[in-house]
């Protein structure tokens, strides 16, 4: 579904993605974990194109999206590939109910009767169907982050990216968070999730990437990763944030 070739990511002299490649597929649930400034949080952006690599290649479904395409093409790859940021990113002034059926309306030209029906629907499968005319200063983290999962929901997209979704929460708002992720992992949807939740890893990835200065230094399944890392350098990692 996505494909990372060769990707290489620098801010002026500093490189920070070191040729990546990966592939993401459907259904799958793949954990990129790593310390903090490794290249984490940069590598997701560059699978929706909220930032360009300066060199190598991404592609969604077989097909070129990165470098110099048409706009079109980066909005379909836009709509095609939802995101999940650390500070939920809601419009504080539009209630819930507005924050989920604005993108909708505007870029799937959807009505709003249509919109408004698959947002209650969305916001009852959470349990915060009361708060739909609540304004996002009125909620906990824990909501506004859950508001902020099903927003993107409501856009249909293939995939779901995670950018610690859960690391500006209060450590109680943590759970009910992933509750939702671990539902949406259930039902099939394909994920990329940065996080340091070691156990959402081990309970719901299909896959771990360890990623360390810029580089996928191992992959595998969850079991591997954590009980059987071929790296020191994972193994250090895994050591210091499960056990410390």
């Amino acid at each position: 579904m996505i494909e990372l070739r060769n990707v290489v990511k620098k801010y002026g002299n500093n490189t920070v993605l070191k040729k990546i490649n990966m592939k993401v597929h459907d259904g799958e649930v793949d954990v990129i974990i790593g310390p903090s400034g490794s290249g984490k949080s940069t590598l997701l952006r560059q699978m929706n194109l909220l930032e360009q690599p300066t060199s190598g290649e991404v592609l969604v479904d077989g097909d070129v999206v990165s470098g110099k395409v048409k706009s079109e093409v980066t909005r379909k790859t836009h709509e095609k590939i939802g995101m999940v940021f650390q500070k939920f990113n809601l419009f504080p002034h539009y209630t819930v109910l507005e924050n989920i059926i604005h993108a909708p309306q505007v870029v799937r030209h959807e009505s709003k009767a249509q919109a408004t029906e698959e947002a209650l629907s969305l916001l009852s499968q959470i349990g915060l169907t009361e708060k739909k005319d609540s304004y996002p200063a009125s909620l906990s983290g824990g909501q506004q982050q859950r508001i902020a999962i099903i927003r993107s929901l409501a856009m249909h997209p293939n995939v779901l990216l995670f950018d610690e979704p859960t690391s500006a929460l209060d450590p109680e708002m943590v759970e009910e968070v992933l509750k939702v992720m671990k539902n949406l992992a259930k039902s099939g949807m394909t994920m990329v999730v940065v996080t340091h939740e070691m156990g959402f890893a081990k309970q719901v990835g299909d896959r771990v990437l360890f990623v360390d200065d810029g580089q996928i230094l191992e992959e595998d399944t969850p079991e591997k990763i954590f009980e059987h890392a071929q790296h020191e350098r994972t193994r250090d990692f895994i050591s210091k944030i499960l056990y410390t």
